[in-house]
C-alpha cells in the first residue's frame, strides 16, 4: 500500500462560507429507538442551514465548513450554544449536503447518527479529510477449541505413572491420549505482506512471552493472506495469522517427552555402550528403561528424555499488540 492516499478529495478555489447554522424548519430533527435481535439501536437526523458567498461554492466545502468527522457523538444544538443533550453511543455517520436555493447560495446538510462506532472499528488518522486508511481498521479476533491426539509418557494418575509394564519395562504400544486446547485467529489489514518473512513463523513456537502465554506454548499454524484495493489508498493485505496453544500444567508446552529406553547401556554410566542382558545373560529383545546417565538399573524411576517439536522464534517480530486477546473497550 502506499505510504500516502493516492487519490483525495481536494477544494481547488476556495469560495467563502457566510453562515452556519442548526436549522430549526420542521422535518429538521429525528429519532428513532428501535430493537433488532441484537441491541437496542439510538438514531438521530440533524439538519445545519449553510450559506455562501458565491453559487460556485461546491458541496466538498460545504461538507468541510461544518468541521464536522465522521465518527463524533451526537449532540444538539451545535450552533446555537451549549448542547442541551446528547449520546455517547450513537455515531455520526452521514453528512449529506443538498442545495436549497434557486441562487446556489444556500445549502441544508442533514446529519446521520447511528451506533456504529466509525473512529473505534476503522480509526480516525484521515478521517476529516474523507479517507479511512484500511490498515487502521481495528483487527479481528475468533477465539475455538480444538481437540488433539497425543502420546505422553505419563498417564493422567497424581503423581503420574509412567507407561511401563510390571517389571518396569516399556510398554510397546503408549496409548494415545486426546486433548482440548484454545486455537485462536488474528485477522488484520498490513499494507505489504511477505511471505518468506511470514513463512518463519508458520509451524514454530514462540521462544519468548507472547500474548500472556510462556515460550514454547504457543504454535502458529498458519499465516494467509489476500490482497484487496482501495481507491484511495492502492492494493494492501487482508492478512490471517492462525495460533493453537498447549499451556499445559507439566509446564512442557510443545516440548515431546520420550521415555529413555534401548537395548544397549553404559554401565554405571560410563565407558562404551554394551548391550542390555537378562538374568539367564541372554540380550534384551525388547528396550528397557535407562537412567539419565545410560545405566540400567532394574526398578529405578524411569528418566524422560525432552525434545523440541517445533522450531522457536520471537513472535515478537510479528508485531501483534500484547492485549489483543483481552482488550475489552
Amino acid at each position: 500500500m502506499n505510504q500516502s492516499p493516492i487519490n483525495q478529495p481536494n477544494v481547488l478555489v476556495p469560495g467563502l462560507i457566510t453562515g452556519i447554522a442548526d436549522d430549526y424548519e420542521p422535518g429538521s430533527r429525528s429519532a428513532e429507538w428501535s430493537i433488532d435481535e441484537v441491541r437496542l439501536n439510538r438514531t438521530y437526523t440533524n439538519r445545519l442551514k449553510v450559506t455562501t458567498a458565491s453559487r460556485f461554492v461546491g458541496p466538498l466545502q460545504i461538507i468541510g465548513a461544518t468541521g464536522l468527522r465522521l465518527g463524533v457523538s451526537y449532540a444538539f444544538p451545535l450552533f446555537s450554544g451549549p448542547a442541551t443533550e446528547n449520546d455517547t453511543g450513537s455515531f455520526l455517520q452521514s453528512i449529506k449536503c443538498d442545495l436549497d436555493s434557486e441562487d446556489g447560495r444556500q445549502w441544508k446538510v442533514t446529519l446521520t447518527y447511528e451506533p456504529y462506532d466509525v473512529v473505534h472499528q476503522l480509526g480516525n488518522s484521515d478521517i476529516g479529510q474523507g479517507i479511512i486508511n484500511p490498515t487502521d481498521r481495528v483487527p479481528e479476533v475468533y477465539m475455538d477449541k480444538a481437540k488433539y491426539q497425543r502420546s505422553k509418557p505419563e498417564d493422567e494418575s497424581s503423581p503420574p505413572l509412567p507407561y511401563v509394564n510390571t517389571v518396569g519395562d516399556p510398554l510397546i504400544d503408549t496409548p494415545e491420549t486426546e486433548e482440548t486446547r484454545p486455537v485462536f485467529k488474528i485477522v488484520r489489514n498490513e499494507s505489504t505482506y511477505n511471505d518468506d518473512y511470514a513463512s518463519q513463523y508458520k509451524d514454530a513456537v514462540n521462544s519468548d512471552e507472547f500474548l500472556g502465554y510462556p515460550p514454547n506454548t504457543v504454535k502458529c499454524r498458519d499465516i494467509t493472506a489476500e490482497r484487496d484495493y482501495d481507491p484511495d489508498w492502492g492494493y494492501y493485505y487482508h492478512v490471517t495469522y492462525e495460533f493453537e496453544v498447549r499451556d499445559d500444567d507439566d509446564g512442557n508446552g510443545f516440548t515431546r517427552k520420550i521415555l529413555n529406553a534401548g537395548y544397549r547401556q553404559l554401565v554405571n554410566g560410563s565407558g562404551e555402550p554394551t548391550n542390555v542382558v537378562d538374568a539367564t545373560g541372554n540380550q534384551v529383545t525388547d528396550p528397557v528403561p535407562l537412567q539419565k546417565n545410560g545405566a540400567y538399573t532394574p526398578g529405578a524411576d524411569p528418566y524422560f528424555l525432552s525434545f523440541a517439536q517445533f522450531p522457536s522464534i520471537e513472535f515478537a517480530g510479528l508485531n501483534i499488540p500484547d492485549d489483543i486477546l483481552t482488550v475489552n473497550s
